[in-house]
């Protein structure tokens, strides 16, 4: 009997030791955030399965970090435990604390992570105190730095993109047109830029398109001259990919807007889409902020229309994925080009949206109403593909100029890409990002951006539901307290009649 309970001991101490050893090869995690939030995407799983040599990670992270930090860190290693597990191998994770000696501390700031100042509350006092948080890729003779990772929404994009850049070599280039003089690409663009930089070559172009770029974007066509506009065709009729944001109305100081220019947005209409010279608004909008006198306040406003997610395309990559990006004072794109090219119409306004051209006044108490039939969905963004027609060859010639198989995307507003809408909407970003991954890079990053800005509001509910649903908080409670009363009085009641 003894022998048999040593027997059985010693097998389940040995079942213990094979369920470890697997457990360290497999790697097994439940995600039940929507979106899959804390999931590697297929992406990243294809960037560290296809690895042709050993990639490590070194996580030069502080041993003592704040409270707040704490669970960064731990879904750092829980992030980077999937990598390793999907990369077969392939993937070495290594936790160093960078103040553990001087020369470490002298060799991770030469790799150019610097020490950031963080709060820290001990003793009941609150302290300063030097800590890291960065991270390191190598990956052959090449490396990428992460210098700060403060944030836990975005680490998978972080170093997917970083591991991407590594393995496929060399950096995509991506030329930035501004119309006008009244744009600074460094002021009011500088979320773009930033983003932007962390994964292409950012040129703003002002005399000549590069040749060598992957991807071009022209934010705003109502004031492009001539000249650029020569040079922009020569680069579609050369293969290359350009996103057009067109405006079809200029909004000006007090409130005031009136029509784009009419001949700089018929240059679109050669390669297919017209920009209508109208203000779109929509009962689906934003609340904008406001102010008269001293007071500011803040309204629903129509004009500033924000996309709800079933008027986004379910089948591009580009929008697939987002539920509510905002476009401020957009305009309605309308295809005209011919049936040779492919058209994807990636957003669109709700079926109450209305229109107004000519000048405007954009006051919100002063907006016009929809006219009675006056409503319908409007296109604010459309993806074509195709050989296109140069801007500049007679139409009627047999001999017309076409480009070879290339994309372009045209967005009916250039402002929803601006710092202020980009730091309030992030979706904006995403919105843009994606665009330039699936343009100029393909979608491998997209899936992993989208998931990060999905906004999740609570689903409106009728006016009916309201007030069931307050009746039932003030009185609801209290009446099935004195039904349960009654019927347990009741039980009681037959149970003392049954002795």
């Amino acid at each position: 009997m003894r022998r048999e309970k040593y027997v059985n001991v010693l097998l389940v101490f040995l079942i213990l030791v094979v369920l470890n050893f697997i457990s360290s090869r497999l790697f097994v995690r439940a995600d039940l955030s929507s979106g899959k939030l804390y999931t590697l995407s297929r992406s990243s799983k294809e960037a560290v399965r296809n690895l042709d040599d050993l990639l490590i990670i070194k996580v030069f992270f502080s041993k003592k970090l704040p409270p707040n930090l704490l669970p960064l860190r731990e879904q750092l290693s829980d992030l980077l435990e999937e990598y390793r597990a999907a990369s077969r191998g392939k993937v070495r994770v290594e936790f160093i604390d960078p103040q553990k000696d001087k020369e470490t501390e002298s060799m991770v700031m030469r790799l150019g992570i610097p020490p950031v100042q963080m709060n820290v509350l001990a003793r009941n006092k609150l302290e300063v105190v030097k800590g890291y948080l960065g991270v390191a890729l190598f990956y052959g003779d090449k490396n990428e730095i992460i210098p700060v990772l403060n944030r836990a929404d975005n680490i998978e994009y972080e170093l997917t993109s970083r591991i991407l850049k590594l393995v496929e070599g060399g950096e995509r280039k991506v030329g930035f047109v501004l119309s006008g003089d009244d744009h600074s690409f460094d002021e009011d663009y500088s979320e773009v830029r930033d983003e932007m930089s962390k994964q292409y070559q950012v040129v703003e172009v002002k005399d000549s398109v590069p040749l060598d770029l992957d991807l071009l974007v022209v934010a705003g066509v109502s004031k492009l001259d001539e000249a650029m506009k020569k040079e922009i065709d020569s680069y579609i009729m050369k293969g290359g990919r350009v996103i057009f944001l067109a405006d079809g109305i200029e909004v000006g100081e007090n409130l005031q807007a009136h029509p784009a220019p009419r001949e700089p947005l018929k240059f679109l209409e050669s390669y297919g889409v017209r920009v209508k010279r109208d203000l779109v608004m929509d009962v689906s909008n934003e609340i904008a902020p406001f102010s008269s006198g001293y007071i500011r306040f803040f309204v629903p406003y129509p004009c500033w229309v924000k996309v709800r997610k079933e008027n986004l395309s379910r089948t591009n990559p580009i929008v697939r994925d987002l539920s509510s990006p905002v476009f401020p004072w957009p305009s309605s794109l309308e295809f005209v080009g011919d049936s040779s090219l492919s058209v994807d119409t990636l957003v669109m306004t709700t079926h109450r949206s209305w229109t107004q051209e000519g000048y405007i006044t954009l006051n919100p108490e002063m907006l016009p109403k929809p006219k009675p039939g006056g409503t319908e969905k409007r296109v604010l963004a459309v993806l074509l593909k195709g050989n296109f027609k140069s801007a500049f060859s007679d139409s009627t010639s047999e001999d017309t100029l076409l480009s070879p198989e290339t994309a372009i995307l045209v967005v009916g507003n250039s402002k929803f890409l601006e710092d202020g809408f980009v730091r309030n909407y992030e979706e904006n970003l995403a919105f843009f990002m994606n665009a330039v991954d699936y343009l100029g890079f393909g979608e491998k990053l997209i899936s992993i951006r989208s998931k990060l800005a999905v906004e999740r509001p609570i689903k409106p509910v009728s006016d009916t539901a309201k007030t069931l649903f307050k009746l039932f908080n003030t009185f609801g409670m209290a009446v099935v307290v004195v039904v349960f009363g009654l019927v347990r009085y009741y039980i009681r009641r037959r149970e003392k009649e049954a002795f």
